[in-house]
């Protein structure tokens, strides 16, 4: 699979060749434009000394859509470069999620995939591979 790059503000990323590139209000959204979904990337920084927390950034956002956070519903795992990485799908008045955060101390990436539909095969190994290819910025 072919990929292009794409540099954020303190993270870099790699998505497929075949997809879209938008930027909505400051926010990079990459989509199949044969397909119902897109993936929207945002990054956010703490004042320096604070940290986040996987567990309290992803009960905020499903709260914030009305769900009860479960544990055991939440995927961990490490990406290539050996961040964290957390993810949890869910599907809400008819919409699919998947959400996805990458917390280094004071940097967080929130990657979210929704669609109409469950995605299928492909387009899931495609987000997958763009996900695992994140890395972060050296901290200054």
């Amino acid at each position: 699979m072919a990929w292009t790059q794409f540099r954020g503000t303190f993270f870099e990323l790699l998505y497929p060749r075949d997809w879209e590139l938008e930027i909505i209000e400051d926010i990079p959204c990459f989509f199949d434009p044969e397909g119902g979904g897109a993936v929207q990337v945002a990054a956010f920084r703490q004042p320096e000394g604070q940290d986040f927390n996987f567990d309290s950034e992803m009960e905020r956002y499903l709260n914030g859509h009305g769900i009860r956070m479960d544990k055991s519903r939440i995927a961990e795992f490490q990406l290539a470069s050996g961040l964290p990485c957390r993810a949890c799908e869910f599907v809400l008045e008819d919409r699919f999620w998947l959400v996805n955060m990458i917390v280094q101390g004071s940097r967080m990436i929130l990657v979210l995939y929704n669609s109409d539909d469950i995605p299928d095969q492909e387009t899931v190994q495609k987000i997958s591979g763009l996900i695992q290819t994140i890395r972060l910025e050296s901290k200054d």
